[in-house]
């Protein structure tokens, strides 16, 4: 991944768009949206089986599907495989933002799927991506949402650990 230098805001958004084109290069039958008032950042283009060899080598895990239908709505969440925690280390965690009138709420409603990475870090050489449907997401994250100040209003983060198990992100 190569993400720009700037504020940690910009930073962020650089790491986002590196993903956003990671799985849509790792995904033949992914296709980015280009739309930017959309809640999605691509669109599956033809039926994927969870059998999928992905481009590169990327390990991809299917939980709670087997397979993607055309014209399925992907959102890409990215989170680092650790995170200081002070004087220790804790799994990253993907952020969901607008719990029923945002993003997420929209993504649930329409049978929309996440695109979950992991990554090792600045540069990353390893990543792993999960395919998770919106409705499974909903379940994992139900009591976690919070109120925040910001246009989503509510948001929820959901440990890696909670989706994937750590021997096959070691792999």
């Amino acid at each position: 991944m190569t993400a720009s230098s700037g504020g940690a805001l910009a930073h962020a958004k650089a790491i986002g768009h590196d993903v956003e084109e990671f799985v849509v290069d790792a995904i033949d039958a992914f296709e980015l949206a280009y739309e930017t008032d959309v809640h999605h950042d691509a669109i599956v283009t033809e039926p994927v089986s969870c059998d999928l060899e992905a481009a590169g080598g990327v390990p991809v895990v299917f939980v709670g599907l087997v397979t993607l239908e055309a014209d399925q709505l992907v959102e890409v969440k990215a989170c680092v495989r650790s995170a200081s925690n002070g004087d220790a280390t804790t799994p990253g965690r993907w952020l969901f933002k607008g719990a029923d009138e945002g993003q997420h709420g929209a993504l649930v409603d329409e049978d929309a799927v996440y695109a979950l990475t992991v990554y090792d870090g600045e540069g990353a050489s390893r990543e792993l991506l999960a395919i998770v449907p919106a409705d499974v997401v909903d379940e994992l994250i139900s009591d976690s949402w919070y109120g925040v100040d910001r246009r989503e209003n509510w948001v929820a983060k959901l440990g890696w650990t909670h989706v994937l198990d750590e021997e096959v992100v070691r792999a």
